[in-house]
């Protein structure tokens, strides 16, 4: 529920008011014949359509509207809502009658919406909006055709544009979530990459997917980092003991059989004492960033 376009405007200095009357008096017989100089005194003078006020003032309520809307999803497929907007009083740019909409969205395959409504009240006559989308990519990819209001296909009254098409396609990846497959993994057949830190070095096995990278790691002992790591992760500790500086000083140290998880952007860095474990590290496209601390 919202109310909209409370209160009002209040215009102070020059007030203009323009008056309901005929404009017979700026009538001329011809073009050739017409005193512009004077025509205009005779429009924008007192006597004339414009009324001046120096230093007067005006208040004028804004159009206020009261606005309901209720919305329910049925499982994944089924999407409907409902929007009323009552008009709270008569002013310039206020709706005439009680607005109501009612519009619902179906998809009864991935790659495929319908959606459809019925909008009446207000200041229009009743429309009947109808649309057709297609998916792809996993909402990466949309393309959709639709009209505004499928009656005006039938009547001439009040016609609106028959059509409209669009086309939509994300930017970035971090709008979807990849599709990873299942997946069983034999560590012991990965190859192994060795990384120097600060001190100390780690050996890791690695397996890259899109937007998630999964590594066994074995840390020297006293391996510390030369980076901080803005990226999400979750780590389970098989052996040793693991120590977890953060940016804001904050130390966590974990044993044998515990874990951690951090989401993306909450730069943290490691200290390991002669332990191995699996790290899941994710960033859903994000470049890294690197920087001298502790991991």
């Amino acid at each position: 529920m919202a109310v909209t376009n409370l209160g009002s405007i209040k215009w102070t200095g020059n007030v203009f008011k323009a008056t309901d009357g005929s404009l017979v008096d700026l009538a001329t017989d011809g073009l050739d014949n017409y005193n512009f100089v004077e025509g205009l005194d005779d429009f924008a003078t007192n006597s004339g359509f414009l009324e001046w006020s120096s230093g007067g003032e005006r208040v004028v309520p804004l159009p206020t509207n009261t606005r309901l809307g209720v919305g329910r999803l049925f499982g994944e497929t089924v999407e409907v809502g409902l929007d009323v907007i009552i008009p709270m009083n008569d002013q310039p740019g206020s709706l005439r009658t009680v607005a109501v909409g009612f519009g619902g969205d179906v998809r009864p395959i991935p790659w495929l919406q319908l959606s459809a409504g019925l909008m009446t009240g207000g200041n229009a006559d009743t429309k009947l909006p109808v649309g057709v989308t297609f998916i792809a990519g996993a909402g990466t990819w949309e393309a959709g055709i639709a009209s505004r209001d499928m009656i005006t296909h039938f009547s001439q009254r009040n016609p609106y544009p028959l059509l409209s098409l669009g086309f939509f396609a994300s930017a970035s990846s971090q709008l979807h979530e990849p599709r990873i497959p299942f997946e069983t993994i034999d560590w012991s057949s990965l190859p192994t990459i060795a990384v120097n830190g600060t001190t100390g070095h780690a050996v890791m096995r690695i397996v890259q997917h899109e937007g998630l990278r999964i590594r066994m790691v074995e840390y020297s002992a006293n391996y510390l980092a030369d980076h901080w790591c803005p990226l999400g992760h979750l780590v389970f500790v098989l052996e040793g003991e693991l120590i977890n500086e953060h940016e804001d000083g904050t130390v966590d140290v974990l044993a044998a059989g515990m874990s951690y998880h951090v989401s993306d952007g909450l730069q943290f860095a490691s200290l390991a004492d002669e332990w191995a474990g699996e790290d899941a590290c994710g960033g859903w496209g994000l470049p890294e960033v690197t920087r001298k601390g502790v991991t």
